[in-house]
């Protein structure tokens, strides 16, 4: 469906924290009708970084850099697409997913929207994740990817992938 031409949607800010090559971000931005120029994103690899920028000269793009080590205002995206690694956090005890989503969280305007991508595994059992998605957002919802497989014979989901969507509340800072 096409965006609503009577909404304003050039004065929203995307980011995504972990970029790859940028094509999930730049779809997005596609469908809300979000213009490149308000398209944020950081990418740790080299190589993805500049197949990010080159895919969006227009957009604002760190990297190579990790966004545990960049400096970003908070409070200035009304949506983070967040698919971290999917992975233990080094040294830190966590899933980098919590940590990516944390920091991301802080970067969120109060209403903004959280699309998270992770495995099923980074929040079930995890007892602290989801009690920090609980406390900082509302009108979540969990939608898990397709099972199956692509024209190429590749697995949709071979990561047992979900999709955490919710809202952030009015009260959180």
């Amino acid at each position: 469906r096409a965006p609503d031409p009577t909404k304003k949607f050039d004065t929203i800010n995307i980011l995504d924290p972990c970029a790859g090559e940028g094509e999930a971000i730049r779809d997005l931005a596609v469908a809300l009708g979000v213009p490149e120029q308000h398209v944020y994103t950081v990418e740790l690899d080299a190589g993805r970084s500049e197949a990010c920028k080159a895919l969006m000269p227009a957009h604002n793009h760190l990297g190579p850099a990790g966004f545990m080590g960049v400096q970003i205002t908070g409070y200035s995206f009304g949506l983070v697409y967040c698919n971290p690694p999917f992975d233990n956090e080094l040294g830190g005890g966590r899933r980098e997913e919590q940590a990516f989503t944390e920091l991301s969280t802080r970067k969120l305007i109060q209403k903004g929207i959280l699309v998270l991508v992770c495995p099923m595994k980074a929040l079930l059992g995890n007892r602290e994740f989801v009690e920090f998605i609980d406390a900082n957002f509302e009108d979540v919802a969990v939608y898990k990817f397709p099972d199956g497989e692509d024209e190429n014979g590749k697995p949709y989901r071979p990561c047992n992938e979900i999709v955490v969507i919710g809202k952030k509340r009015a009260n959180v800072i």
